[in-house]
């Protein structure tokens, strides 16, 4: 919410571009130094607003619901949850200190959001780039690996603050450990101390006839290159080139298109259970069709088992008769804890081959890999399915607002082919460019985990294979079943763009 709510303060600073005003603004004396000053002053406020709002509303809730202002004096570390926070004050002191550290990040936010909006000049591509980079940062924050640093030190961490405040961290930094609480708040000031200078010569020296950068230069050559297929096009062939070209859909998708590749590369195995890792390798290391080498295998793991449990045997005979030392002892002690684990993951993985061995054509399959592509619950398929909404809303949000800013509004409503046969096209176009992106983006997510895996084995095999999905029908394999999740979020998607587009049709009327 509050993120949200600074994002709406920052994007109330362009009210002089949506109104024509902007040449005004950047040729006033005041405009240029003046205007930035107490623009930096309203984000300030309205960080400091929100936060003490927020704050109050949960400190007023927390008394009506178990009241306890004496327990205000008592120090922190008397609460469990922090017993890891290394600075000693008292429960009211750490409020105000919460309260302090939530204004400073969302002031650290919105001067982020306030930054990037000034220095792209077409303000139609401010909310596709918030989107690309707060998708960057999200996508850091949710642990990809090679970014232990980005991490903790993220833009998201200076909204989730319970994180910083409840948890003793220290990083690397250059070989040196640092807490991450200051590490944070020093980064912040990094961050904010190079923003500000570079807010104030964007008011400075850029001019609103000068300040179309490289890629509005890019797109107007675009636009010149396929203007004169546009000429002879169908209304359907018009609609398409008007949403990719003049509506900045293209620059939107492949943005869109990197970030989901952003989010879907190097997937880990998403649990630290052992049993859990240790079934995952016995499904890996027998993977095929379900006969004698199954068998062959699953008794070999069963040999080994009790060979290993042998050896604890004896080492505990060992160590009570004091021919062991405790070292070796407690050495042992670890790694039996290893060999239970072991013991459990296999009588799992013996349960599951002796059901598959009573249905026909199945497989021993790894479920990682699948568990990613296939199951609902997975955060990586869900945080794709985001990107798509958020895409498609910010890809055909805009659409009424094109015939309504070029006066064609009217026009388009007072001829018949306005009124229905347009309607029509346009959303045919919503549609081809909607099912072109999904299948886009599921593709990408496909051929990542492939290339984390190195390859997807038996797609021809049974997706009842899988313990996730043992209640679907056998007749429905892997394949297949990607291929009908694959329609029905396509399906899906097309409804949402539908969706879209009346509701900025209807917005459009009454505008």
């Amino acid at each position: 919410l509050l993120g949200a709510y600074m994002a709406l303060v920052v994007a109330s600073f362009l009210e002089e571009r949506k109104r024509g005003l902007w040449t005004m603004v950047c040729a006033s004396p005041a405009g240029r130094l003046g205007l930035p000053v107490w623009r930096l002053g309203a984000v300030a406020l309205g960080a400091l607003l929100g936060s003490a709002v927020l704050t109050c509303t949960e400190l007023s809730h927390a008394y009506w619901m178990y009241g306890g202002l004496s327990e205000l004096g008592r120090v922190l570390q008397s609460v469990s949850s922090f017993q890891d926070f290394t600075y000693p004050m008292t429960i009211g002191s750490f409020w105000l200190l919460y309260l302090l550290l939530r204004a400073l990040g969302a002031f650290l936010l919105g001067l982020t959001l306030w930054f990037l909006q000034e220095a792209i000049a077409d303000r139609r591509l401010v909310g596709a780039v918030w989107v690309l980079v707060l998708g960057g940062e999200y996508a850091l924050y949710r642990r990809l690996p090679g970014t232990a640093l980005l991490q903790k030190v993220n833009l998201f961490s200076c909204l989730h603050l319970r994180a910083l405040v409840t948890g003793y961290c220290n990083l690397n930094l250059f070989g040196h450990p640092v807490g991450q609480l200051p590490l944070v708040l020093w980064a912040g000031l990094l961050l904010g101390a190079l923003m500000l200078p570079g807010i104030g010569c964007i008011y400075r020296f850029r001019k609103p006839v000068s300040g179309y950068g490289w890629v509005n230069r890019l797109l107007d050559r675009v636009r010149r290159l396929f203007a004169p297929m546009a000429r002879h096009a169908s209304l359907l062939g018009h609609e398409l080139y008007k949403t990719l070209a003049v509506g900045r859909g293209g620059l939107i998708l492949l943005g869109a298109l990197a970030l989901a590749a952003l989010l879907a590369q190097s997937p880990t195995l998403g649990t630290s259970d052992p049993v859990e890792v240790n079934l995952e390798s016995y499904y890996r290391q027998s993977q095929g069709p379900v006969g004698q080498e199954t068998w062959d295998y699953l008794a070999k793991r069963q040999a080994r088992l009790a060979e290993q449990q042998a050896q604890w045997e004896e080492l505990q005979r060992r160590y009570e008769a004091g021919e062991a030392s405790d070292g070796t002892y407690e050495i042992g002690v670890m790694n039996h804890g290893e060999l239970q684990a072991q013991a459990l993951a296999l009588d799992q993985y013996q349960t599951h081959v002796e059901a598959l061995a009573t249905q026909p054509g199945s497989y021993v399959l790894p479920h990682w890999v699948y568990r990613e592509l296939l199951s609902q619950d997975s955060a990586r398929s869900k945080s794709l399915f985001l990107v798509c909404l958020l895409t498609l809303a910010l890809l055909f949000g805009t659409q009424a607002g094109v015939e309504r800013r070029t006066g064609m509004a009217r026009v388009c409503q007072a001829t018949p082919r306005g009124r229905g046969m347009l309607r029509r096209r346009r959303h045919g176009a919503a549609w081809i460019l909607t099912s072109a992106f999904s299948v886009s983006v599921w593709s990408v997510q496909l051929i990542q985990l492939a290339r984390s895996y190195g390859t997807l084995p038996y797609p021809q095999a049974p997706a009842c294979c899988l313990t996730f999905l043992e209640d679907l029908p056998g007749g429905i394999s892997i394949l297949g079943l990607w291929l009908l999740l694959t329609l029905a979020r396509t399906l899906s998607l097309c409804i949402w763009s539908s969706l879209i587009l009346g509701a900025t049709e209807k917005l459009g009327k009454r505008g």
